[in-house]
């Protein structure tokens, strides 16, 4: 999975993926979100059979989980309200 750090917080997002990573998930990447201005955090996946993975991360990081096929695979992105 990606983690995508749009707070704005520097070195969040890889404080994520490390917490997501201890939690025995695979992380890949960690960047800072380069897209529109995020107005809140979520985990996305890109098909439905990715949902219950996604789910569960966003319970443990207390995020939604979304179907977005504009995402590949499961993606977390941190917004500026995530601390």
């Amino acid at each position: 999975m990606t983690v995508f750090n749009a707070s704005g917080i520097t070195g969040l997002g890889a404080g994520v993926s490390g917490r997501i990573a201890a939690a025995g998930w695979a992380v890949g990447p960690v960047a800072t979100w380069t897209g529109a201005p995020q107005q809140g955090s979520g985990v996305y996946y890109s098909s439905p059979e990715l949902a219950a993975n996604a789910q569960e991360i966003g319970v443990q990081l207390g995020i939604p989980a979304m179907e977005s096929p504009g995402f590949a695979g499961v993606t977390v992105v941190l917004g500026p309200e995530y601390r």
